[in-house]
C-alpha cells in the first residue's frame, strides 16, 4: 500500500484562485467565540451556535459573529473540496468532512492546509484499511487436494493490494487468512477470534466461513459512517473486475481430478445472505488493536454484482505472464482513478473525460455480468453492450463493422488478431439475433471475452489522447 504523499508537495499543488482566496480568509479571519464565551471545538458547534438557533432579536455582536462564522465555514468547505479531490485522485480516500474538521482546527495558523496534511500524514497508519467481502461462484482447481495435504491455497498480492481464498469452513482458518492479508497490505494490527466471532454472531456473517473471501487494501478515512462507501465498493469492483478479466486467459482445460477437487465442489456451503462487508483498520497509532466495522450494503444489486464472479483459477494462482497481470490491474485502476478524478474533482466541470471514464466503468460492469451469466442470453447481450460502451461514441448505422474495425486497430500485435476482431463483430450479431428474434445463436464468447480485455487494456494506454471536449473519443483513440 502506497505511503501518504509529502504534505508540502501536496500543498504546493493547491494553486487555484478560489483556493488561494479561501485560504487567505481562513488564515486571517478570527474564529468567533461561542455565545457563552468558550471556543468551538468543531465546526459543527460553530454552525449550531450561530446558524441554526438564531435569536428573535439578535444583537449586533451576534450578527457579526454569525456573518464571520458563515464566511469561515464556507471558505473551509471550498478548501476541503479541493484538497479532497486532490487526495482522491491519488487513491487516498479522505472525506471532505474530515478534512474540513482538520482545517477548522488549524484555522488562523500560518497555513491551515499544510497543517491538515501534516495531521493526516502523522496518522497515516490509522487510515490504512482492508475491506473483506464474500464471493460466490469462485473456485480453485485442485483446492480440495491441497486441503487434504494441508497446503496453503490462499493468494496474497501485495503489489495489487488484494488477497483471495476459497471458503475455509473454519473461523480459525479465516482469522489466519485475514491477519496474514492485512499484514501484507501494510496494516500493523491483528484481529482476534473474539472480534470475528462477534461479527459472525451479531451480524449473521456466516459467510466468514462458508464463502470464498476477497480482501482489498485502500487508504480511507471519513467523518461519518457511510461517507466513503461508494469509493470502497468501487475499489472492490475494480479488483474483482481485474480478476474476472485475468480468468478469461486461464490456460488449458482442467483435468477430471481438478474438476472433482475444485473448491466449488468440496465442502461448499456458500450463502447469499450478505448484508455487510467488513472494514479493518488499526484502532490507534500505538498498539496492535484492530478496529472491525461491519458496514451495511444497502443495494442488493451491489451485493449480487460484487459477490458472483463465476471464475476459476488453478491452485498455483492466476496463469499468464506477470506483465499481463500488471497490465490488467493497471488498466482497471487507471479507469477507476480517472473516473474519481474527473467526476469528483474540484476543477473538471464540463470535461468530456468524466463521461468517457463513466462509460468505461459501465463497460467493465457489463463485461463482468456476461461472465457471471455465461451460457445465457444475458451473457450475449451483456458482452455486446460492454463493447458498445467501450468502442462506440454514439448510435449510427454499421455498428457491427465499426466495432470490428476499431477492435482490429486496438489488437495490433496480438496473436489471432483477425479472429479476435471477428469475434467482437459476431458477438454483436448474436446480440441482435437474441434480442430481435428470441434465438440464441452459437457464439464464441470466450474469444470475444479475450478481445474485450485486450481492447480495454489498449485503450487505457491512450488516455492522454482523450479530448477534453467533444464526444468522438473512440474515433480519436482508434483513428476509425
Amino acid at each position: 500500500m502506497q505511503d501518504f504523499p509529502d504534505p508540502q508537495a501536496l500543498r504546493d499543488l493547491l494553486v487555484s484562485q478560489s483556493f488561494i482566496a479561501s485560504s487567505a480568509y481562513v488564515t486571517t479571519t478570527a474564529v468567533p467565540k461561542l455565545p457563552d464565551g468558550s471556543h468551538a471545538e468543531t465546526s459543527f458547534e460553530l454552525w449550531e451556535a450561530y446558524l441554526t438557533n438564531t435569536p428573535e432579536s439578535p444583537s449586533e455582536e451576534y450578527k457579526r459573529a454569525a456573518g464571520a462564522s458563515r464566511g469561515i465555514l464556507h471558505h473551509i468547505d471550498v478548501m476541503a473540496n479541493e484538497m479532497r479531490a486532490q487526495l482522491w485522485s491519488q487513491r487516498f480516500y479522505v472525506s471532505a468532512d474530515l478534512i474540513a474538521q482538520l482545517l477548522f482546527s488549524s484555522a488562523n495558523t500560518a497555513d491551515p492546509a499544510l497543517g491538515a496534511y501534516e495531521t493526516l500524514k502523522a496518522n497515516e497508519a490509522t487510515t490504512r484499511a482492508a475491506l473483506v467481502f464474500p464471493l460466490r461462484s469462485f473456485g480453485i482447481y485442485g483446492a480440495g487436494l491441497a486441503r487434504v495435504l494441508d497446503l496453503t491455497i490462499s493468494s496474497h498480492d501485495r503489489l495489487h493490494e488484494y488477497a483471495i481464498t476459497p471458503q475455509t469452513n473454519d473461523l480459525n482458518a479465516t482469522l489466519a487468512f485475514i491477519n496474514k492479508s492485512v499484514t501484507q497490505l501494510g496494516i500493523t494490527a491483528k484481529a482476534s477470534y473474539f472480534d470475528l466471532d462477534h461479527v459472525r454472531r451479531s451480524r449473521g456473517a456466516t459467510w466468514l466461513e462458508r464463502n470464498p473471501l476477497l480482501v482489498v487494501g485502500l487508504s480511507s478515512a471519513s467523518g461519518y459512517y457511510f461517507e466513503n462507501e461508494f469509493l470502497q465498493l468501487g475499489r472492490l469492483r475494480t479488483v474483482a473486475g481485474a480478476l474476472v478479466m485475468i480468468s478469461r486467459f486461464e490456460s488449458g482445460t482442467a483435468s477430471p481430478e481438478q474438476l472433482v477437487l475444485n473448491s466449488r465442489s468440496i465442502n461448499n456451503f456458500q450463502t447469499q445472505d450478505t448484508n455487510h462487508y467488513l472494514m479493518l483498520s488499526k484502532r490507534n497509532l500505538t498498539g496492535k488493536a484492530m478496529q472491525i466495522q461491519a458496514v451495511p450494503v444497502h443495494s442488493r444489486r451491489d451485493v449480487l454484482e460484487l459477490t458472483d464472479l463465476n471464475i476459476d483459477f488453478h491452485v498455483e494462482g492466476p496463469s499468464g505472464s506477470r506483465g499481463f497481470v500488471r497490465a490488467v490491474f493497471a488498466a482497471v485502476n487507471t479507469v477507476f482513478d480517472s473516473y474519481v478524478q474527473f467526476n469528483f474533482g474540484a476543477t473538471t466541470a464540463n470535461d468530456s473525460r468524466a463521461k468517457v471514464f463513466s462509460k468505461w466503468l459501465n463497460a467493465m460492469a457489463y463485461f463482468r455480468r456476461s461472465v457471471r451469466d455465461e451460457g445465457s442470453w444475458e451473457s450475449i447481450v451483456g458482452l455486446a453492450t460492454a463493447f458498445e460502451l467501450l468502442l462506440i461514441d454514439h448510435y449510427a448505422p454499421g455498428t457491427a463493422s465499426l466495432l470490428r474495425d476499431r477492435a482490429y486497430v486496438l489488437l495490433r500485435g496480438k496473436e489471432n488478431r483477425s479472429a479476435l476482431a471477428d469475434a467482437v463483430r459476431d458477438a454483436y450479431y448474436a446480440r441482435n439475433k437474441t434480442v430481435h428474434s428470441g434465438e440464441m445463436p452459437p457464439a464464441d464468447l470466450r474469444l470475444a471475452h479475450k478481445a474485450f480485455v485486450l481492447c480495454f487494456v489498449a485503450l487505457t494506454k491512450r488516455i492522454n489522447l482523450i479530448p477534453t471536449q467533444g464526444s468522438d473519443t473512440s474515433r480519436v483513440l482508434t483513428g476509425v
